[in-house]
């Protein structure tokens, strides 16, 4: 009697060219029937008829494109997409729902390779587990309005979807719903009572199967006191309050590097994604994001490995930054007079930090230098100030030996440069060398610092010899934008660069004129 039942659950659990399948809870929504029924086909349809329903049971694996299903056949309205009916159908790029659907059963279009597209009619009530599972071109979903569940792992392993937006309809969210989704920066939650998983898991861009370390570096969405902010405080998600319900759209968006691109929506939030390096920019090539006033929090997405010179020069609203671990340098004058930046986390990631990179920061109040980063450049804290205190945890980082390097106001009666803020560090480090030759506050941490620990051995002794890190101090660094190379950065520097673009040939590097532009001025 099930002939056409136990063949298509052969094909998604044996097939050899089809995936292992996942294992879906039972229906709870399709509740066996003692009605009499009759198995039958239609085109590419296998279905079963009752007395006054259609239930699709299984789909032709070979259709390709878009699909929209009849509403009825024989007469009797289609109201059930059965548990794995289109399962692996790897070639159906969209597929829309007739009116008489009301529901669809666990795992019912999982692993369909090319859908990338769902739009589902408003008799939908109920969905299964991992309906969309495994989806990975899936990039536009529109839910019913008569759908109270987002069930578990409806789309987990959706690695195309970028932005969702869960209606006000929708009650509860389970686990892993959306966990595994790459390419997901933003989450709307139009309920502010919605139920969702209390888990790292139920919202993730990073690698499904590795929960202790599941993350979601995009935002979300949702109203002030709303349970989508306590769920992105709690795992610590970048969360931003829907504005008279407003949901936010892209404003703009382009690439940033060989395989990056970048969103930036309607709230502020500029989303950085894709792998390698960012493009380095200057005062010749500016980047995207310079000078935009638009731009309030970036996020940069894992994968993504360095952050460009003049990246953010003078995004001046920009007010936060999430660095992931992927990223390993910090460009020269990446953020340059970001005058709302009030704190920054540099991962354990990162080993340089560029000259100027956080000159002019005025709100910036404190910052940790990781024990990763082995050189820091000149003038990467110049003039920031309100720049309280600066802990530096590798006992041997290279700082540049000028009183520039880090100064927070420049003081008359000491004649130059002072940090009127507290150097964190290891007693016997460069951070307190550096401290102590500028006549700085210095502050020693608790424990020891790193040591350097050798163990020779020969047929006859055994020697170990343990080194303690060696005080050493850069010499005096390249200071960007100082033109023409006095020390300072001045008015007379920018009345020079503006000199070297409007007439190169004088004032430009190479320029006849004695007082020319110098490669550092760039």
């Amino acid at each position: 009697m099930k002939k056409i039942i136990a063949f298509m659950l052969s094909l998604c659990i044996l097939g050899g060219a089809l995936p292992t399948m996942t294992k879906y809870a039972p229906d709870m929504a399709i509740v066996a029937s003692a009605e009499e029924y009759t198995e039958g086909e239609i085109g590419s349809i296998q279905y079963l008829q009752y007395a006054d329903h259609i239930e699709i049971i299984g789909f032709d694996k070979s259709v390709a494109g878009s699909v929209e299903l009849l509403s009825e056949i024989n007469g009797l309205p289609i109201t059930v997409i059965r548990s794995t009916a289109f399962c692996a159908c790897q070639y159906i790029t969209s597929i829309k729902l007739p009116s008489t659907v009301t529901t669809i059963g666990s795992g019912a279009f999982d692993y369909c390779l090319a859908l990338e597209s769902v739009v589902m009619s408003d008799s939908v009530t109920s969905v299964g587990e991992a309906a969309f599972s495994r989806c990975a071109k899936l990039k536009s979903v529109t839910f019913s309005s008569n759908l109270s569940e987002i069930p578990q792992s409806c789309f987990e392993d959706c690695v195309s979807l970028e932005s969702i937006v869960i209606p006000e309809n929708i009650t509860s969210i389970g686990l892993n719903a959306f966990y595994g989704c790459y390419a997901l920066t933003s989450v709307t939650i139009k309920n502010p009572n919605c139920a969702i998983y209390d888990s790292n898991t139920t919202f993730s861009d990073t690698e499904s199967g590795y929960a202790d370390y599941a993350a979601f570096h995009g935002t979300i969405y949702g109203y002030e006191g709303s349970t989508a902010q306590a769920h992105a405080e709690k795992y610590n998600i970048n969360f931003v309050a829907l504005e008279g319900g407003d949901i936010p759209i892209e404003a703009s968006s382009g690439t940033c590097g060989e395989n990056l691109t970048w969103v930036l929506d309607s709230y502020g939030t500029l989303t950085i994604s894709g792998t390698g390096d960012m493009f380095d920019y200057s005062l010749y090539e500016d980047s995207p994001f310079y000078h935009n006033d638009d731009i309030k929090s970036v996020i940069i997405k894992n994968g993504v490995t360095s952050i460009g010179d003049y990246a953010f020069y003078l995004c001046t609203n920009l007010e936060s930054i999430t660095i992931p671990d992927s990223v390993t340098s910090i460009g020269h004058i990446a953020f340059t007079c970001c005058e709302s930046l009030t704190s920054i986390t540099i991962p354990d990631s990162v080993t340089s930090i560029g000259g100027s990179a956080f000159n002019d920061c005025e709100s910036l109040t404190s910052i940790t230098i990781p024990d990763s980063v082995t050189s820091i450049g000149n003038a990467a804290f110049y003039y920031c100030p309100n720049l309280e205190s600066i802990t530096i945890l590798n006992p041997d980082c290279i700082i540049p030996d000028s009183s520039s390097a880090i100064f927070n106001r420049y003081d008359d009666e000491k004649g130059g440069y002072y940090f009127y803020g507290t150097i964190y560090g290891y007693s016997g480090s460069t951070a307190q060398a550096y401290a102590e030759k500028y006549g700085y506050t210095f502050v020693a941490l608790n424990g020891e610092p790193p040591v350097t620990t050798t163990t020779t051995t020969t047929s006859t002794s055994t020697t170990t010899t343990t080194t303690a890190a060696t005080v050493t101090s850069a010499p005096y660094d390249v200071i960007y934008g100082d033109a023409n190379e006095n020390g300072t950065i001045e008015m007379a520097d920018a009345v020079l660069i503006l000199q070297s673009q409007s007439n190169p040939d004088k004032y430009g590097v190479d320029g006849t004129e004695e007082g020319h532009i110098t490669a550092q001025g760039l």
